[in-house]
């Protein structure tokens, strides 16, 4: 299995998509839920299938994208570690 880490401006992106959950519904619990299930699909997905997002080279080298849910999720492949560089939704531009 890989090694999956998260950057500052990832887990910044997730905790700001929590955010605005918890602001649209007033619901914690949905907020955390959130939180932990888009995490969650992030960590086993890649652990198991890391070359799954197709190849992003526009961004860099070795950098893949996957979707999932409205989400882009920019990662980069290394030898034996996964960093998540950022999240983002779909209809957002990447700035």
């Amino acid at each position: 299995m890989t090694k999956v880490i998260f950057t500052e401006e990832a887990t910044d992106n997730l905790i700001s998509q929590a955010r605005f959950i918890y602001e649209l519904t007033l619901d914690v619990e949905k907020a955390d839920k959130y939180l932990l299930t888009m995490k969650a699909y992030i960590v086993q997905t890649l652990n198991y299938f890391p070359k799954l997002g197709r190849s992003a080279e526009e961004y860099g080298e070795n950098i893949r994208k996957l979707v999932h849910k409205n989400y882009t999720i920019l990662y980069l492949l290394d030898k034996d570690t996964i960093h998540v560089i950022t999240i983002y939704k779909e209809n957002l531009p990447n700035i």
